[in-house]
């Protein structure tokens, strides 16, 4: 009875809403451009209230807030997730509804708290079906996240069945999966909840550098409220505030 409630759950969703425009493979990063945007999953309460903000192609954005402020709403926003919000959202001058959303995903690594382990191989759990991502190009992120010595543990390597929802992984091996998933396939744009919740000192500074310095010509928003972080990075936006929005470059 529980299995049957969940599939209701899922198959009563509305399908997404797709537009019909490709979004064009660029060098330089995806921009992202906000105006007057107000959303909420109920008409009775507003979560992001008249914010307004741009993102250069290639800037890398620190999304602060409180806890329930709205920063992984607006992760949700920028991913095509959710149309019915007031204002505009621009991804490269075009409105987000237009765009085709297996085109603007293909191009996008996204990592959500509320996101898992599917019923599959490592491999496929970290490539999603993308045939591009090969084994070679993975293994420098594994080293970089903290994986390598869960790799090396498995005695079928990238070959290892998972469970649904990583039953029998730790809660730090499931973050770290979710993580090389997003960086996997040189996305032109990153959406990062707390990429380096959980995880061991060493690995959050490797994290931290990683996204600072090695993906030129990606555009990359995380949620964080690391202080140190915000600090080297190329802007601020705070989405606190109930009216309106902070945008600060760092000092």
């Amino acid at each position: 009875l529980t299995s049957v409630e969940k599939i209701a759950k899922l198959t009563d969703k509305p399908i997404e809403e797709n537009g019909s425009y490709l979004l064009a493979n660029s060098e330089k990063g995806i921009s992202v451009e906000v105006k007057n945007l107000s959303f909420g999953y109920t008409e009775q309460q507003k979560i992001l209230n008249n914010i307004s903000f741009a993102i250069r192609p290639g800037e890398t954005v620190c999304i602060t807030g409180t806890e329930g402020s709205g920063k992984s709403t607006l992760l949700k926003l920028v991913s095509g997730s959710y149309k019915e919000f007031e204002g505009s959202l621009l991804i490269n001058e075009v409105p987000v509804g237009n765009y085709n959303l297996a085109s603007l995903r293909s191009q996008t690594g996204i990592m959500l708290n509320e996101l898992d382990i599917f019923h599959g191989t490592l491999l496929e759990n970290i490539s999603m079906g993308n045939t591009e991502i090969d084994v070679q190009q993975i293994i420098p992120l594994f080293r970089e996240v903290g994986l390598h010595s869960f790799l090396a543990s498995q005695k079928d390597g990238f070959d290892t069945w998972l469970d649904p929802t990583g039953k029998r992984l730790s809660r730090n091996v499931i973050h770290k999966i979710l993580l090389v998933r997003a960086l996997a396939g040189n996305p032109k744009l990153l959406l990062l909840e707390e990429p380096w919740l959980g995880i061991e000192q060493p690995y959050q500074d490797q994290i931290k550098k990683m996204l600072l310095k090695n993906f030129p010509g990606t555009t990359i928003l995380v949620v964080s409220n690391d202080v140190e972080f915000a600090a080297q990075c190329d802007k601020t936006i705070d989405v606190s505030g109930q009216d309106g929005l902070s945008q600060k470059l760092p000092n």
